[in-house]
């Protein structure tokens, strides 16, 4: 996978990603992270998470069918 320092992914690497990031996710939905992460605690958003330690990931088929999107753009400024 193309990445880039600090650990940060390419754009090239975050187009291939199977999953979304809670930050990535909230933004789709139009919500704060900081109300995300509450519903993600809850098990309260309307696709089931991927746990990974601490970390909330969300299939990318799943938003976007819940979102309808059939050719998702790179979320640039997440």
């Amino acid at each position: 996978m193309d990445t880039v320092s600090h650990g940060t992914l390419s754009k090239r690497a975050r187009l291939e990603r199977a999953t979304y990031s809670l930050a990535e996710f909230a933004a789709l939905l139009g919500i704060s992270y900081t109300s995300a992460h509450e519903c993600a605690q809850r098990d309260a958003l309307p696709v089931k998470a991927i746990r990974q330690g601490r970390m909330y990931l969300y299939p990318r088929a799943a938003v976007h069918r819940l979102l309808e999107i059939e050719n998702a753009e790179p979320l640039d400024a997440v």
